[in-house]
């Protein structure tokens, strides 16, 4: 199914630009270098190409109501999990690990829709949004 194979590409292209990134960290980074590398990750993307993060966000509305669309669906989150996993610093052992990367990876996609639909936020303003969480979430030094 054509869709199902542009989906795939789309999903394996945005794979390779985000693990660039990440792999371009070659130490555990503290909370301020995590922002950056999050917020080009996803923010400077939101910003500058607005239609990307809309067929996300149409991927993630027809997830619920199709099962093989929602496998892919999936896919594209745990790559997602496994991506801001290594860029978050350790995080206060009061909260799982898992629930503590799942919460920063469904702010991004929020603060991301709300990039997009509303228009109103620019970069920074995100990265200050998500900040708030971050340093909540990660042991301090």
């Amino acid at each position: 199914d054509l869709l199902l194979q542009t989906m795939a590409h789309a999903r394996e292209a945005e794979a390779v630009r985000l693990a660039s990134i990440v792999d371009a960290l070659h130490e555990v980074p503290d909370v301020d270098r995590a922002l950056d590398v999050l917020t080009e990750m996803f923010f400077d993307k939101t910003v500058a190409d607005p239609l990307y993060d809309l067929a996300l966000f149409e991927m993630f509305m027809e997830a619920t109501r199709n099962g093989v669309v929602r496998n892919e669906a999936r896919a594209w989150s745990r790559m997602i999990g496994e991506l801001v996993d290594r860029v978050l610093p350790p995080t206060d052992p009061a909260v799982p690990r898992d629930m503590a990367v799942q919460i920063v990876a469904c702010l991004v996609d929020g603060l991301m829709l709300e990039a997009v639909s509303n228009a109103e936020l620019s970069v920074p303003d995100l990265t200050t949004r998500l900040r708030v969480v971050v340093e909540r979430l990660c042991v301090q030094p």
